[in-house]
């Protein structure tokens, strides 16, 4: 009798102990967790043996966020316990797994119609100009990891200066030093404005007081130059322009003193006699260089010095 008292408590015990060792909730992280609207889901955290907290998150304070950047962070499973005992102490976990895990934001997918206003936006410059201004997406936005609503962020043009007919759009997180760019968004623009175009054929070299010229509704995106609202005075076209063609501020150049051509008068001096006589450029020219000048009534060719009012001084040595 004595040996049955000695053995039925200790075999009651280890029931228990082993009773109680099977019911202990864990928690065996996963390598990586998408962080919700208020948190991880904690069916997304890790493989747990119990449904008590089924359809419960886990807060993420800030300042546990390692190495945090536009797509999401690092969580250490140390803290990740502190916080189940902090938000769920009625519960008690073994937390079992990595030392750090992933979290990934949410997928953000891009409104098309919200993002090509946006990108509008971009053009506010251009649309104070623009008689018609369309933006049309040529590919759909890339569904991305984000950790930022829309409405934070933000759009400008990849390459800035003059507008091309096919843009890309830059789209970056605010808030956020590292990784700022997210991606890329490709567009084709329309942008028709009242532009000068030639009325008829001009030769290369006319002065713009003598070109004639009429307003066009152009899509000034397939135009390659800075295209100009009136003719500018003095200048002439450096390339010939064809009939509708339209007119930007590279077709023109400043008018030389001495236009190749043009008569000139020729002062030669010969020890300190000046002789005068007239000839013609054989090139543009202006004060201070030199020019070749074709001397009237004879064949000879001289090389002179242009001064004011259409005069080249030629220093001859006897």
């Amino acid at each position: 009798m004595r040996a049955w008292t000695v053995y039925i408590p200790i075999f009651i015990v280890l029931l228990f102990v082993h009773s109680a060792h099977s019911e202990q909730k864990y928690l065996r992280l996963y390598p990586s967790a998408v962080l919700g609207k208020n948190g991880i889901a904690l069916e997304d955290l890790g493989k747990t043996n119990t449904s008590l907290l089924k359809n419960q998150v886990l807060f993420i304070p800030q300042y546990l966020k390692l190495n945090q950047s536009i797509s999401g962070f690092w969580l250490r499973k140390s803290d990740i316990s502190e916080l189940l005992i902090q938000q769920y102490p009625e519960h008690s976990f073994s937390i079992l797994g990595p030392d750090v895990i992933k979290v990934k934001c949410q997928m953000t997918v891009f409104n098309e119609k919200e993002l090509q206003e946006k990108i509008k936006s971009v053009y506010k410059e251009e649309l104070l100009e623009s008689k018609e201004f369309s933006v049309k997406i040529l590919q759909r936005a890339e569904n991305l990891n984000v950790c930022n609503s829309f409405d934070k962020y933000h759009l400008s043009r990849s390459v800035k200066g003059e507008l091309r007919k096919i843009e890309a759009i830059t789209i970056s997180s605010l808030g956020h030093l590292k990784q700022p760019s997210i991606t890329t968004v490709w567009v084709e623009v329309e942008d028709y404005r009242d532009v000068l175009t030639a009325a008829e054929n001009i030769e290369q070299g006319t002065h713009s007081s003598s070109i004639r010229v009429k307003n066009s509704l152009v899509d000034v995106t397939k135009v390659k130059g800075v295209t100009i609202k009136e003719v500018p005075a003095d200048t002439r076209l450096q390339r010939n322009i064809g009939i509708g063609q339209v007119l930007v501020k590279d077709n023109f150049e400043s008018i030389p003193d001495i236009e190749s051509g043009d008569t000139v008068r020729v002062i030669s001096i010969v020890n300190q006699v000046k002789v005068f006589t007239t000839g013609t450029a054989m090139s543009d020219a202006n004060l201070g260089e030199y020019v070749s000048i074709k001397v009237d009534y004879g064949q000879s060719y001289l090389e002179g010095k242009v001064e004011n009012n259409k005069t080249v001084i030629i220093m001859e040595e006897t």
